[in-house]
């Protein structure tokens, strides 16, 4: 693997059979995923598990609040790819990217793909 990095050129070398298992596991997992992330994260108690996600941003004018429930219901129909730089190290999810970095999973989410996530539920 590539700096020890999940790819989807090392996956297309080594094991190509792989790669729509790869992206379907994702897609059947991205629920779970977007829970942890978003709710859940490694908090034990239901009570400390968040229901919404807050931006707040004033220099950007965003002061936005949605449902991580509504959310969640539609991050099923969403497409799943990877990107074409480096190898194909980032996988692009509907609430943003996700890359294997430093023997370590990192999401990035953005503004733009949450709220586009908000307005399909």
């Amino acid at each position: 693997m590539h700096q020890e990095r999940l790819t989807i050129a090392t996956i297309s070398e080594n094991a190509p059979h792989l790669i729509s298992a790869t992206i379907d596991w994702f897609s059947q997992t991205l629920h779970h995923i977007y829970n942890f992330v978003f709710s859940k994260g490694l908090a034990e108690l239901q009570e400390d598990h968040a229901s919404d996600i807050w931006y707040w941003s004033p220099s950007d004018g965003l002061d936005d609040l949605f449902s991580i429930q509504q959310e969640l219901d539609t991050t099923g129909s969403c497409q799943l790819y990877f990107g074409s730089r480096n190898g194909g190290t980032v996988l692009y999810m509907p609430f943003g990217p996700m890359q294997m970095h430093q023997n370590q999973m990192q999401f990035r989410h953005r503004h733009q793909d949450i709220a586009r996530l908000g307005k399909q539920s």
